[in-house]
C-alpha cells in the first residue's frame, strides 16, 4: 500500500472516531494546545507527544526553523519555539485552517512502559506510585511497574488534568492531540524511519535537515517482563484507560500484549 493511501486511511480513522465524541463549540477557546509547536515561517503545526521522539523532534523542528542551525543544550525549554496556546482564539483558528499539522503517535501500552522505564529513576515519579508513603519510605521502597500502572488506574490518571496527578508521559493522546484537529500527518512511531524523513521532505526542509538513524527503542525488550506482572483484570483496566487512543490511531488489542495474555489463560475470542 502506498504511503498517501496509509495516511488517508489514518486521517479518515481519525475523523470517523472523532465523530463519536459530544461536539465541543467552545473547542478553540478551551482545548489544550501547550503542545503544539507552530512555525510560522514553514506554515507548520507540531503536535508533540512525549515517549513518541520528542526530544528529537524538538531538536530536528529547531534546526528546521534555524535553517538547519543545531540546537545545543536542553530541547525542553519554552522560549524555543511558539506555541499554539500563546495565539488569540481568532489566530488558532487561522493556523489551524491554512497550517500543515502534524503528529507521531505510538503503541499506547509500548509508550506506558516507556514512560516506566525512563522515569524509574526520579523521586517525583516514585512519589506518584508510593503516594501514601513517608518520603523515607519512598525512597526505599520498590516501584514495581505492576504498582505504576495500578496507580494510573487508581487515579484515572490518562485523562484528570484538573486533579494535578496526570503527566503528560502517560496522558491520553486525545489529551494531549485534540482529534478536533484535522492533522495532514499522523506518523507511527513504529515506522519513525521512514515516516520521519517523509515529513520532512513534504515541509521542504529535507535538503537541510535530517532526521538522526533511528535505533530501535529498548522498551520493547521489556514489554514481556513488564505486562507480565499484571493480571488479566488490570490488562484490561489499562485498555479501557486507552480505549479511545486505541480507536483513534488504529492500534489493535492485544497487540504485543497477545502472548502474555494467553499465556495466563485468555483466548483471543474470550
Amino acid at each position: 500500500m502506498s504511503f498517501s493511501l496509509v495516511m488517508t486511511e489514518r486521517r479518515q480513522l481519525l475523523r470517523d472516531q472523532c465523530l463519536k465524541k459530544p461536539p465541543n463549540p467552545l473547542f478553540l477557546q478551551e482545548a489544550d494546545f501547550t503542545r503544539f509547536i507552530v512555525i510560522e515561517k514553514l506554515k507548520l503545526v507540531f503536535c508533540f507527544i512525549p515517549k513518541v521522539s520528542c526530544t528529537t523532534w524538538k531538536r530536528i523542528l529547531y534546526s528546521a526553523e534555524n535553517n538547519g542551525e543545531k540546537l545545543e543544550g536542553i530541547p525542553h525549554r519554552k522560549k524555543l519555539f511558539s506555541w499554539l496556546q500563546d495565539y488569540s482564539i481568532f489566530e488558532r483558528q487561522k493556523i489551524l485552517s491554512t497550517y500543515y499539522k502534524a503528529m507521531f503517535v505510538r503503541e499506547p501500552f509500548a509508550r506506558l512502559a516507556s514512560a516506566y522505564r525512563d522515569k524509574i529513576k526520579f523521586d517525583w515519579f516514585k512519589r506518584f506510585i508510593l503516594h501514601d508513603r513517608t518520603k523515607r519510605e519512598t525512597k526505599k521502597g520498590r516501584t514495581l511497574f505492576s504498582a505504576f500502572v495500578n496507580r494510573v488506574i487508581e487515579t484515572n490518571a490518562t485523562q484528570l488534568k484538573d486533579r494535578g496527578i496526570e503527566d503528560q508521559h502517560w496522558r491520553s493522546y486525545e489529551q494531549i492531540c485534540p482529534c478536533e484537529v484535522d492533522y495532514d500527518f499522523i506518523g507511527h512511531f513504529e515506522n519513525l524511519d521512514e515516516e520521519a524523513p517523509t515529513l520532512l521532505k513534504i515541509i521542504g526542509v529535507d535538503g537541510y535537515v535530517t532526521f538522526p538513524d533511528y535505533r530501535p527503542s529498548k522498551t520493547s525488550s521489556n514489554m514481556l517482563k513488564y505486562y507480565s506482572q499484571l493480571t488479566i483484570d488490570e490488562i484490561f483496566q489499562l485498555k479501557k484507560l486507552f480505549d479511545l487512543d486505541f480507536k483513534l490511531f488504529g492500534y489493535d488489542f492485544p497487540g504485543p500484549l497477545e502472548g502474555i495474555l494467553k499465556k495466563k489463560g485468555l483466548s483471543e475470542e474470550s
